[in-house]
């Protein structure tokens, strides 16, 4: 009996372990009524934010919260520094979503970036750099102790 309450309790501890929770982006979404657009959220949250400790704010239409923009702001702590997220979600009048973020990262040049093409100057602080096919270009302007970024 207590063998397999053991195995049972187990197996429940290594599912809950097996399921991402939420990041506080996804959750306050879903707090707002973002149904439309809350996969690409989803998506675009994990990848920035993965699963580090992190605070977010929203700004969103009350009115009309799933068929206006949806903007986020979220401060991640990193060993060398916060990063601050900007991610922003939109309905299209196709009927789709779009996304788009900026981050500031002190290492974001060298660990996100690293084998992407450089492409050239932008003004004084900026770089432009490129993905190995070139579909996908990614600004990085140089702040106090790290970089800006967008794409």
């Amino acid at each position: 009996m207590y063998l397999k309450n053991a195995m049972v309790l187990s197996f429940l501890l290594a599912s809950n372990a097996a399921l991402a929770e939420p990041t506080a982006l996804v959750k306050q979404a879903a707090e707002h009524g973002i149904e439309k657009c809350e996969a690409l959220l989803k998506a675009v949250g994990d990848f920035v934010l993965e699963d580090g400790l992190h605070s977010t704010l929203a700004n969103y239409n009350i009115d009309q919260p799933d068929s206006r923009l949806y903007a986020t702001f979220s401060t991640e702590v990193y060993t060398v520094g916060d990063s601050h997220v900007s991610v922003v979600v939109a309905p299209t009048s196709l009927g789709k979503c779009d996304a788009t973020y900026v981050e500031t990262c002190k290492k974001l040049r060298e660990e996100s970036f690293s084998d992407w093409t450089y492409v050239g100057n932008m003004q004084n602080n900026s770089i432009s750099l490129t993905n190995d096919d070139g579909s996908i270009y990614a600004y990085l302007s140089s702040q106090e102790g790290g970089y800006l970024f967008g794409i």
